[in-house]
């Protein structure tokens, strides 16, 4: 890196620095004050501050270059050691980064020096807050989510994760911290209902689909819903009202989502691929996920738990009580069981019935079926031609298909939400235009153009 002349001569520079105008550079081991002939990774002091502290951006101010790792052995030992805790090959750990195996390699060999910006690539897939990469012991990686992650690689029957679907999982959990540290900078809090400190329920006891039931009644009044109302867009709910990390991503085909803890930040992740596609089951992924997002105690939710199709439909096993409640949570936080009542009350028939809360609720026609059946205590074995639910396709694709401001590079991972709050951010000077294009992995430089019209696509 370029040796900069100390600050304490040159007034205005200082002056600039002081009052937050400056920006501040980072390679693999120093942070130093910006200058255009810098090849290293640009940070607002903002960013400098929140991960070193004041008393280091100071030292900076004064020293031009100060160093940031204490031992040779850094980062290249917190790397290896994350990788292998996460059950990652370094063909497996390259691949998912798009990176050559050789970087990998490199980046894991003390003394060697690599790009700062292909290191922070390394962390995304690992789950590492690349902005203490070296400075700080396992750059803030969570180890209960690196051992839930290493747990799935070592599964050897026909439930068994590929490594690509594992360092899918650990980007997300990089996106959900990553977005939660960005809100926090804004000011956007998250729900009550979503807090680490909010209501969790460990009573899954007989019947247990009874108290799914009577958890989605009480969430539904905790956010003002009537008993009848419908739900008309469970991605806005989730991302806007409750103001928790959404991520769709790219899984295995079996697997239908996730929920995630990172450290104290918990996300939802909906895979793309396979049965939510369909509309009905999408939304109902999305709130089985809510549901052991915001109920499930931290010893059920053990830093990851993913879910099959199989557990979204309905088809868990009969002792999985914890799948159970968490079915039962979906289906009646959408069609609550007083409109249900009310439906099939004044129906000429069940098949109308059916068709009728399909449609008012956005569920499939197997799940009002199955729904009706269980709360009204009905025979649904009837013939009921499709239900048409392509209206509800607009606001819960919103994330996943192409928005404004962003490049096409930008993968369905980094969109919705978290794009606004990274353009927000940037906009209020929170983070550097660096940062914001590595957040949306964008294959362009990111400006102010492109914040804006992100931004007030979300309304923040």
């Amino acid at each position: 890196m370029t040796t900069l002349t100390r600050v304490g001569s040159h007034p205005e520079n200082s002056d600039n620095a002081r009052d937050g105008k400056i920006m501040f550079v980072r390679s693999q081991s120093q942070l130093a004050l910006d200058n255009p002939a810098a090849k290293g990774f640009r940070l607002t002091r903002h960013q400098a501050e929140r991960a070193f502290g004041s008393d280091m951006v100071e030292r900076v101010l004064d020293e031009c270059v100060v160093s940031l790792v204490p031992s040779i052995q850094e980062p290249a030992q917190t790397l290896r050691a994350r990788r292998e805790h996460m059950g990652l090959r370094v063909e497996e750990l390259a691949q998912a980064a798009r990176l050559p195996a050789s970087l990998v390699v490199d980046a894991e060999s003390p003394g060697k020096v690599v790009p700062i910006q292909l290191l922070n690539e390394l962390c995304q897939v690992l789950a590492l807050d690349e902005r203490i990469l070296g400075y700080s012991p396992a750059a803030g990686g969570d180890a209960g989510l690196g051992v839930r992650l290493r747990m799935l690689t070592e599964i050897r029957d026909e439930k068994s994760f590929s490594a690509a679907s594992v360092a899918k999982l650990g980007e997300a959990a990089w996106v959900v911290a990553k977005q939660s540290d960005l809100a926090d900078s804004l000011g956007r809090k998250l729900h009550d209902l979503a807090s680490s400190a909010s209501r969790k329920d460990a009573n899954y006891s007989y019947p247990t689909y009874e108290k799914g039931y009577l958890l989605a009644e009480k969430t539904r009044s905790l956010l003002g819903l009537d008993d009848e109302e419908p739900i008309s867009s469970v991605r806005a709910l989730v991302e806007e009202t409750l103001n928790i990390p959404l991520i769709q991503t790219n899984l295995e085909h079996r697997f239908a989502g996730a929920t995630i803890a990172n450290g104290s930040c918990r996300g939802i992740v909906v895979n793309e691929r396979g049965r939510n596609s369909d509309v009905a089951v999408r939304r109902m992924t999305m709130c089985h996920e809510m549901a052991h997002l915001l109920w499930d105690p931290d010893e059920k939710l053990d830093k990851l738990l993913v879910d099959e199709y199989a557990n979204i439909e309905g088809r868990a096993a009969a002792t999985d009580y914890v799948e159970m409640r968490a079915n039962s949570f979906a289906v009646a936080f959408l069609a609550p069981r007083a409109g249900v009542r009310r439906i099939v009350d004044r129906s000429a028939s069940i098949a109308s019935a059916i068709e009728e809360i399909s449609s008012l609720y956005g569920i499939s026609v197997s799940a009002a079926k199955y729904h009706i059946a269980n709360v009204c205590k009905k025979d649904t074995n009837v013939a009921v031609g499709d239900v048409d639910l392509s209206a509800w396709i607009p606001a819960e694709n919103l994330t996943v298909d192409f928005m404004p401001g962003l490049g096409e590079s930008v993968p369905i991972s980094r969109r919705g939400m978290f794009s606004a709050v990274v353009a927000r951010a940037f906009l209020n000077n929170l983070i550097s235009a660096d940062t914001a294009r590595m957040c949306l992995k964008s294959d362009r430089p990111f400006d102010h153009a492109q914040a804006i019209t992100i931004a007030e696509l979300w309304g923040i």
